[in-house]
């Protein structure tokens, strides 16, 4: 038994909470079992319980004995002075702290099934190839998680909210300076996201607005600004030098130390291509944000998309100064589209109103749940567990969970939990 197997417990209220009784003989009733604090303090905020018909508001200490109360040094402590509960699995000693303000204790071993505990602890110390609780779901049918992943979309979004309002500050409340960021990072895929990034961590936004106008400038601004210009081998290589040139003078730009990265990419997926289509999407679209964010339509930013297409030299090159044999326009595809939307487009979209104050994240949930479900390693390992993915929302969950909560082992914080034991 620990800590963080009682806040489980506690958090999902995996006990009876008919009958309750203190150790001090004092009928209990636990209305609200408070809001999990991982930070510094009381394990529980703002519960509501009552005792003896009186109710209580306040906060709630957790310990696998009453004795830990004294371990952890709490009676001298100014954070512990308001709580309403002690809740511990073993009351080994009295607090007479606690006793002396009437504030009861609740031994919780009589209260929770003992198989309960068994299967909370095989969790713990289960040896696993994808997740620890693998062995539960695939064992036993599962319930309808569509709720849990609900709230587990709304934690990440959450996450991205923090993220989005970090960028908006740097970027003076400038939202089109935000969408480009995570617009650039999308285009840069898994191996280049972060060096794409960096365009807009280096270079103020008004600049590119500028440049865009000048299909042309933008693509030698990006391809300049990645180092890709420096021995041209092709008269359009050159083109672009010479403009890239005449813009780093212009604005004062600084080369990025960033280097674009070729290694396992398809050839469609080149850092190249994908910096041409942005720099065409720029072009084409001088206020991107107020379509994207402020119609918000899939439809609407896949008939964007659509048009979208790389220069032409890149119609028969994937690098400077090689010709390929095969003619491709590159197009971009549906499952970039959505990818686009659900990593980009969505986060801002959340942002913004929470920003503005009236936002219904029901429409988010709606959204989310019409887009496709993504098909990678991760998602892959779920459906051969036993949890199936339908659409975007689940996969986006499970994406987070696994990164966040089940390669980390933090099992007991896990919204699924109650549903597969």
């Amino acid at each position: 038994m620990n800590e963080k197997i009682l806040h489980h417990i506690w958090k999902y209220k995996r006990f009876t909470s008919l009958g309750l009784i203190s150790t001090q003989g004092k009928k209990l009733c636990v209305l609200n079992s408070g809001t999990y604090n991982t930070n510094q303090g009381t394990d529980f905020l703002e519960a509501k319980i009552k005792v003896d018909d009186i109710e209580w508001n306040g906060n709630i200490e957790i310990h696998t004995k009453s004795s830990d109360f004294y371990l952890h040094k709490h009676e001298n402590d100014s954070r512990y002075t308001n709580i309403i509960l002690h809740v511990v699995y073993y009351n080994d000693i009295k607090i007479p702290e606690l006793e002396e303000k009437n504030i009861p204790t609740l031994e919780l071993k009589d209260y929770v099934d003992s198989n309960l505990i068994k299967t909370v602890l095989s969790v713990n110390n289960e040896v696993f190839s994808f997740i620890p609780c693998e062995h539960l779901i695939q064992n036993r049918k599962q319930k309808n998680l569509s709720e849990e992943l609900n709230k587990i979309y709304l934690e990440k979004l959450n996450e991205k909210h923090k993220e989005i309002n970090a960028e908006l500050t740097k970027n003076n409340n400038n939202w089109e300076a935000v969408l480009f960021s995570k617009i650039a990072y999308s285009f840069g895929l898994k191996i280049n996201a972060q060096t794409f990034q960096s365009i807009s961590e280096n270079v103020d936004f008004s600049i590119i607005k500028k440049i865009s106008k000048n299909r042309t400038q933008l693509e030698a601004f990006f391809f300049g600004f990645f180092n890709e210009l420096e021995n041209p081998k092709d008269e359009y290589q050159e083109k672009l030098k010479q403009e890239y040139a005449f813009l780093k003078h212009k604005f004062s730009i600084q080369n990025s130390s960033n280097k674009l990265n070729y290694l396992r990419l398809r050839p469609n997926n080149f850092p190249t291509i994908r910096l041409s289509q942005l720099a065409d999407l720029y072009h084409k679209n001088q206020n991107l944000f107020d379509v994207m964010i402020q119609n918000f339509s899939f439809d609407e930013i896949k008939s964007i998309l659509e048009k979208i297409k790389p220069s032409e030299y890149w119609n028969s090159h994937y690098t400077f100064g090689k010709t390929s044999k095969k003619i491709n326009q590159h197009k971009i595809s549906n499952t970039f589209t959505e990818l686009l939307f659900t990593n980009a487009i969505i986060p801002v979209k959340y942002s913004y109103h929470l920003f503005l104050g009236n936002y219904d994240i029901s429409e988010i949930i709606s959204k989310i749940s019409q887009v496709k479900a993504e098909k990678n390693t991760i998602t892959n390992q779920w459906n051969f567990i036993g949890i199936e993915t339908k659409n975007a929302l689940e996969t986006q969950s499970l994406l987070y969970l696994y990164k966040n909560y089940c390669s980390t082992r933090k099992c007991m914080e896990c919204e699924l939990l109650p549903k597969i034991i």
